[in-house]
């Protein structure tokens, strides 16, 4: 998630000397880790997870950190597959439309003909 202000700090851990892919290997490695973002997001360095709930997350419009959130591949999984259905229904819509299009300039056609 890009420019959110990062959740509730009380209950994260903080490790200043990582770089941010060593916190997300550590995140990663750690069934209990649910986010990871860097302590400087300027440097790109240091590292804070959250092993809890995260309270208070808000997306800003111009400025905020990068937060990486650990999803579960079998739900992201799930999402997936209803984006690509989501994506066909959503052409056969738009190829029935142009048909559609298609179909009114042919009219058109014809009856100038005519």
């Amino acid at each position: 998630m890009e420019r959110v202000m990062v959740p509730d700090s009380s209950k994260t851990c903080v490790n200043e000397s990582m770089s941010l892919r060593e916190c997300k290997e550590e995140c990663l490695g750690d069934c209990s880790c649910v986010a990871f973002t860097s302590e400087n997001e300027v440097l790109q360095s240091g590292c804070v997870t959250w092993h809890s709930d995260m309270n208070d997350t808000r997306t800003y419009t111009q400025a905020g950190q990068n937060l990486y959130v650990r999803v579960d591949k079998h739900e992201l999984g799930m999402y997936s597959f209803l984006l690509r259905k989501i994506l066909r229904v959503m052409h056969s819509i738009s190829y029935m439309l142009q048909l559609t299009n298609v179909l009114k300039l042919v009219k058109k056609i014809l009856i100038l003909d005519l």
